[in-house]
């Protein structure tokens, strides 16, 4: 039963002790792939921001988070013209987890009233100038 339990301790240990990772691709809502973004990762102890690759890939390898076999993070994307994007998701060591992310185009409700006084006609009739 000692051999078993330290075993099972040894396993725990090795797991907390391999890296995790979060990867995903970012599109619009049409599916097609935005390159160029900045993407967030903050939590655990860490800020980290990549810019995402030609095919909307994105990738934050190597996280760790000693003594723990997970880790609590949340992801941010912010673009404009698109609506933010934010969620936070929980890695496990030695897995690398999949977030994809599709981000919506943002509705604009603002509405403009124009108001204003009728100004002074204006003729263009050559036979009333004098």
């Amino acid at each position: 039963m000692m051999k078993t339990a330290a075993f099972i301790s040894s396993a725990l240990v090795l797991i907390a002790q391999q890296p995790a990772a979060i990867q995903g691709v970012l599109t619009d809502s049409s599916g097609a792939a935005i390159p160029g973004v900045a993407v967030s990762l903050s939590g655990a102890g860490i800020q980290k921001t990549v810019q995402t690759a030609f095919d909307g890939s994105y990738s934050f390898p190597g996280l760790s988070f000693p003594g723990f076999t997970t880790g609590d993070y949340t992801l941010k994307v912010d673009y404009a013209g698109l609506e933010e994007f934010e969620e936070r998701v929980t890695a496990q060591a030695g897995r690398t987890l999949q977030v994809p992310i599709q981000l919506r185009s943002r509705v604009s409700t603002k509405a403009v009233t124009v108001t204003g006084d009728r100004g002074p006609e204006l003729s263009l009739d050559p036979s009333g100038i004098t």
